[in-house]
């Protein structure tokens, strides 16, 4: 499976007049995997996710949320639960934001507070060795040189 950018890769090096061959070398990938791509039957577009478990109940989630945009997860956990659905809270959480099931609800936007303003992102100082101090190693005095390849030994 080839990723979005070098699927376009594959694409624009086609175009630019290079192999199959070529452009399955330059990527490490097989000439089958690259000929799928050039004929359209493989494609890397965007993937939705599948209800999965969640599936019976997502009409149900829906309407909650549509008569309540402030209801917590939590409690339309306990509504689908009774009503069946037998994952785990985190699954259930997981899901409600991989299908984009809660509405957005203009009045809990940043924007819509009065004193909102926009403030840029604060940016990060690089510390260095602020703080730290310098260890001092002792050294030991050096012992002058007899001239010679030997080492210096202690006497």
């Amino acid at each position: 499976m080839l990723t979005q950018q070098e699927e376009r890769e594959v694409h624009v090096l086609a175009r630019a007049g290079y192999t199959i061959t070529a452009i399955a070398r330059h990527l490490g990938r097989d000439r089958s995997t690259i000929r799928a791509y050039l004929n359209g039957r493989r494609s890397t577009a965007a993937r939705g996710h599948a209800p999965g478990a969640l599936g019976p109940f997502v009409d149900r989630c829906r309407q909650r949320l549509a008569d309540n945009p402030h209801l917590s997860a939590a409690a339309l956990y306990a509504d689908i639960t009774a009503l069946g659905y037998q994952r785990s809270y985190a699954s259930f959480t997981r899901a409600l934001r991989l299908l984009d099931l809660r509405p957005a609800c203009p009045c809990t936007s940043p924007r819509h507070h009065p004193g909102h303003r926009d403030v840029p992102a604060p940016t990060r100082t690089p510390l260095g060795n602020l703080g730290e101090q310098k260890r001092r190693v002792p050294t030991a005095p050096l012992r002058p040189s007899t001239g010679s390849n030997t080492r210096n030994t202690p006497p």
